[in-house]
């Protein structure tokens, strides 16, 4: 069985990256210095990575300090998003996580409070 690796839509593009099994970048994404871990979708119109300010990451400064951006794992990053260097997505992020459509670098998105159903 054939495993899909990553998919880059049409005018989508990478730079200095890695993306892990069953991810997509939508159309006229670009990543760079990023990397996306399993069954990420960025939606169309986004830039991850971008600048040049190199501001360590305010959760993980001696880990996130050499420009890197991760995605974690089945999130999910809504069309327009424009993410720094050094920020942290957390595992299975979606819109509602988001707070702006622009991420400053060395900041970290993590998933909002969801609520709960209560319990009888």
């Amino acid at each position: 069985m054939d495993r899909v690796l990553a998919i880059i839509l049409a005018g989508g593009r990478g730079e200095r990256l890695s993306i892990l099994s069953n991810s997509t970048v939508g159309s006229y994404s670009v990543v760079e210095h990023s990397i996306l871990d399993e069954k990420v979708v960025v939606e169309a119109g986004c830039h991850l990575g971008f600048g040049d300010d190199l501001l360590v990451n305010r959760r993980e400064p001696e880990v996130l300090n050499t420009g890197i951006t991760l995605i974690g794992n089945k999130a999910k990053i809504p069309p327009g998003i424009r993410i720094g260097c050094n920020c942290v997505i957390c595992c299975g992020v979606e819109e509602e996580d988001f707070l702006s459509t622009k991420i400053q670098s060395g900041e970290t998105v993590r998933l909002r409070q969801r609520g709960r159903a209560r319990r009888a």
